[in-house]
């Protein structure tokens, strides 16, 4: 098992995830000067990208776990379920970056190439 490589790679992704989490608030607060009303959009992506954090955060504690487990003897069942997690958690990444992409486009908030890419 490569207990090392898992455990560095789910350190840096912690690192990674309150990168993230700072990152979601000032795109926030970006978003939300340029959509007209109450921000809904702006609101959309926010939460959704904190979900995203939280889900692949409860992933990467499951691997953590898988890592730590000193004889390898974790069930099929636990490792797929940290699989699904971490497929799970695109779904509200797709939202955040609809949500985003969409205020960018149609309200400029980012310039026309960054909504399409």
């Amino acid at each position: 098992m490569h207990r090392t490589a898992l455990l560095t790679q789910s350190m840096l992704f912690l690192a990674g995830a309150a990168a993230s989490l700072w990152f979601l608030g000032s795109l926030r607060s970006h978003l939300v000067r340029f959509e007209r009303g109450p921000g809904q959009l702006s609101t959309v992506a926010f939460g959704a990208g904190i979900a995203w954090v939280a889900v692949n955060l409860v992933a990467q504690a499951f691997q953590i776990g898988l890592a730590n487990d000193p004889g390898g003897e974790a069930s099929v069942a636990l490792i797929e379920a940290t699989a699904a997690l971490f497929t799970v958690a695109n779904l509200p990444l797709a939202m955040m970056l609809a949500a985003a992409g969409i205020v960018s486009l149609h309200h400029r908030a980012f310039p026309v190439w960054v909504g399409w890419h």
